[in-house]
C-alpha cells in the first residue's frame, strides 16, 4: 500500500507516513463504552468503525504509537481532524 505524509496534530512539525484509508479511520475512530468491570478494571465497549475500517485503524494505531514513543504530539484544536495531508 503506498503512503503519503500526514501532519499530526496541530501545526507542522509532527509529520507521519500512512495510507489514506489508516488516516481516514483514524480520524473518523469513535470509541463509545458499554460496561466497565471494576474487579477486573476492565472496559468494554463498541466504535462506530466497520471490521475493515478496524483494520486499518489497528494499522493506525501502531505507526502513531511508534510516533509517539520518541515525540510530543498536541491536539488543541479539535475542530481540525487530528491527520491532515501534506500538501
Amino acid at each position: 500500500m503506498e503512503t503519503s505524509a500526514y501532519y499530526y496534530g496541530d501545526g507542522t512539525d509532527n509529520v507521519v507516513q500512512l495510507t489514506e484509508q489508516q488516516a481516514n479511520a483514524a480520524n473518523n475512530f469513535r470509541f463509545t463504552a458499554t460496561r466497565v468491570d471494576s474487579e477486573n478494571n476492565e472496559m468494554y465497549g463498541t466504535t462506530n468503525l466497520t471490521q475493515e475500517e478496524m483494520v486499518h485503524y489497528s494499522a493506525a494505531a501502531k505507526v502513531l504509537n511508534e510516533y509517539l514513543a520518541d515525540h510530543e504530539v498536541y491536539q488543541v484544536d479539535t475542530d481540525s481532524p487530528i491527520l491532515r495531508p501534506v500538501k
